[in-house]
């Protein structure tokens, strides 16, 4: 007979057992809800991360502007559809990324590339061959792509600023013809005192006065080589076109400027200047003097009664990261520092915040056209440079302009001319200028070189003398504008009759000039220069 414990113990071995496995299978459903969730919410996240990289991913295809991916070796894996309406994917993508550019561009953009494999970011501007089509200018970064502490690429952003470019163009050239009117006054205050001894002395000497004669010709001669350096400056100033950028020394450059201020701005305006020298920039000449120009006359507005002092520096630096952030259009480097400050009156927040918006001015009504400074602006960004500003007022305004350092083994474009005379051998040269005046002044000039000279005021009785006797001259020279033909009209006519025949153009105005074929030389002009051109001609 089993006993009444051995019953119980049995029954509660059972329901323990079963409540066990309850408890077992309870727990199992409830991880597998757990799982289930988790599942669901893995799920849902992955959706979201899926749907937002394909949002990134079409807002970088979709984008206006240009964006690249460039390996570790320099060529493109990727263009998007903005940069691809430019190129067939098949002939740009596995190609070597500097070669979009064109020129002197493509080494440019090699050596940023070389120069992010260390550190930094990369801004500048590149001419962009875009097939058949002309090409375009744009607007690019280039920054690295760094993974595990490597740099496994490069991603570039661009804009095209062609149609920037040719605003800021037709924004200058209304700024030179503004400035034109500033030019006036001081040109011709300078020009009065430099007819002074021109007229005085040959006055003299005509009258047979008491005047040492190689003095006075000797002052006469520095008066007219000023008149001609001014007459250069306003041409060059006034052109429409600019001019080509070029490695130049802008230490020349600024000091040629300053020479320029202490004739434009009053004497009352002390000038003071500290250039470091040997100091090398790509830019191009004109537009530089340009900056330098419309700087010192908003300076010179800005003093009271034109009285103050004006500083301008020149001085290389480089530009570190802390630095580079403060001015955000420039990169880490070298640079060359231009500093023009003044004493005047200074200038609040909000006109600092607007003093580069074009038609921005403060002046009185009448005065100032409101381009000046947004015309510098423009030079110094298409030149991949920054302007700092810093002013007090009552207490003066500077402006630092930083531009990209060239380095020094680069070539740079000299302005030096050789002061070696060549003398001709008795050559007959035909002379050919419709003004009586310079005719027999060349003439004289060639006379004492050395050369047998033919002068002729009227270009038909030139041509005429040709058709008579095709081999009696061994050069022509002519000016370029005159009655009945120009020159270049004569030059081309007198080829016909004469194949080998050198032809030297005289002109006050050298862009008239677009034959590679025939010499010129611009009017005014010294003995010496003319000897070296009639003899390189010959």
């Amino acid at each position: 007979m089993i006993s009444t414990e051995l019953i119980l113990t049995g029954l509660t071995v059972g329901l323990v057992s079963a409540l066990a496995a309850c408890l077992w299978l309870w727990l199992q459903r409830n991880k597998m809800s757990t799982y289930n969730a988790a599942l669901q919410v893995e799920s849902k996240q992955g959706h979201a991360i899926a749907a937002e990289n394909y949002r990134l991913a079409m807002a970088v295809e979709q984008s206006a502007e240009y964006v690249m991916l460039v390996d570790r070796e320099g060529r493109i894996e990727y263009g998007n559809l903005a940069f691809l309406r430019n190129f067939a994917a098949t002939e740009i993508l596995g190609c070597p990324f500097a070669h979009i550019a064109t020129g002197e561009d493509r080494q440019r953009l090699q050596q940023a590339l070389q120069q992010l494999a260390l550190s930094g970011v990369w801004r500048g501007q590149a001419e962009l061959a875009v097939g058949d089509r002309e090409s375009i200018q744009i607007a690019m970064t280039i920054s690295p792509i760094q993974a595990q502490g490597q740099i496994d690429g490069f991603v570039v952003t661009a804009r095209d600023i062609s149609q920037e470019q040719q605003l800021e163009a037709r924004l200058r050239h209304g700024e030179r013809l503004s400035a034109l009117g500033t030019l006036a006054g001081g040109i011709a205050h300078d020009f009065n005192n430099l007819l002074v001894p021109i007229l005085g002395y040959s006055e003299t000497l005509r009258n047979g006065g008491d005047a040492d004669r190689s003095a006075a010709l000797d002052a006469i001669s520095r008066a007219a080589h000023r008149a001609q350096e001014l007459v250069q400056r306003i041409l060059s100033f006034s052109r429409q076109q600019d001019g080509e950028v070029h490695t130049v020394n802008l230490s020349a450059e600024v000091e040629e400027g300053v020479n320029f201020l202490r004739i434009l701005l009053p004497r009352s305006v002390e000038i003071r200047s500290q250039v470091q020298q040997e100091l090398n920039v790509r830019a191009d000449r004109t537009q530089i003097q340009q900056v330098l120009l419309n700087l010192a006359t908003n300076a010179n507005d800005a003093m009271t009664d034109n009285t103050g002092v004006l500083t301008i520096s020149l001085e290389d630096c480089t530009i570190d990261e802390a630095e580079a952030s403060q001015l955000p259009d420039l990169s880490p480097g070298p640079y060359q520092r231009l500093t023009v400050a003044d004493n005047g009156r200074g200038m609040d927040a909000e006109q600092q915040a607007h003093m580069f918006d074009p038609y921005y001015t403060d002046k009185p009504m009448g005065k100032g056209t409101g381009l000046g400074l947004a015309t510098v602006h423009g030079i110094v960004r298409s030149h991949g440079g920054a302007i700092s500003v810093i002013s007090t007022q009552g207490e003066g305004t500077k402006l630092e302009i930083f531009l990209p350092a060239v380095p020094v083994a680069e070539p740079v474009q000299s302005r030096v001319v050789s002061n070696r005379t060549p003398r001709g051998q008795g050559e007959d040269i035909l002379l050919v200028d419709d003004d009586e005046l310079v005719l027999h002044a060349v003439g004289s000039m060639l006379s004492q070189l050395g050369y047998s000279v033919t002068m002729k005021a009227d270009p038909l009785e030139a041509l005429d003398a040709v058709q008579q006797s095709p081999d009696a001259f061994e050069a022509m020279l002519t000016d370029f504008t005159m009655p009945h033909m120009t020159g270049k009209q004569l030059a081309q006519q007198v080829r016909e009759l004469a194949p080998d025949m050198p032809v030297v153009l005289m002109t006050g105005k050298s862009d008239l000039i677009d034959n590679s074929e025939l010499v010129s030389i611009g009017k005014p002009f010294r003995a010496s220069e003319l000897a070296s051109c009639l003899k390189s001609a010959l």
